[in-house]
């Protein structure tokens, strides 16, 4: 067994409370997510006690994903727990959260994931910050025109 975390920061030009609202439908996860293909099976506020199923799609691979919101304070953060997960992980814990950057006008989006696998957690970290940076992308075309 393997532990690791990776910790990344995207920036927009955005106020936190659009962010913010932006991120609670789950079905984000769709339009950020290039690769793996992400589907959303679930509905919901990212809020705690709310569950986010999705099913992750590699290739001919698809493997379902599902996860609690553990915590949430509106604008600042919410926490997902790993609840049934995909080889090769074993826990999975994703801190999403939300800073208030230059006088309102951009908003620091910070994810911080802890994770065990089977694998050295040098290939998770990779594949991670891989993820990480597409979503950048993703994320400053989505607010381009703020």
């Amino acid at each position: 067994m393997f532990k690791g975390s990776i910790e990344y920061q995207t920036i927009v030009k955005a106020p936190r409370s659009e962010v913010w609202n932006f991120f609670q439908d789950s079905k984000a996860l769709e339009e950020l997510t290039d690769f793996p293909k992400v589907t959303v099976l679930s509905n919901g506020e990212s809020k705690a006690g709310e569950t986010v199923k999705i099913q992750i799609e590699a290739g001919p691979l698809k493997v379902n994903w599902l996860s609690a919101i553990t915590d949430s304070k509106e604008e600042e953060f919410f926490v997902d727990k790993g609840k049934e997960i995909p080889f090769p992980l074993i826990k999975w814990k994703h801190t999403h959260s939300f800073q208030k950057l230059a006088e309102g006008e951009l908003t620091g989006i910070t994810d911080h994931v802890e994770f065990e696998s089977y694998v050295p957690s040098v290939f998770i970290k990779a594949g991670l910050y891989n993820m990480f940076k597409d979503r950048e992308k993703a994320l400053q075309s989505q607010f381009k025109d703020n």
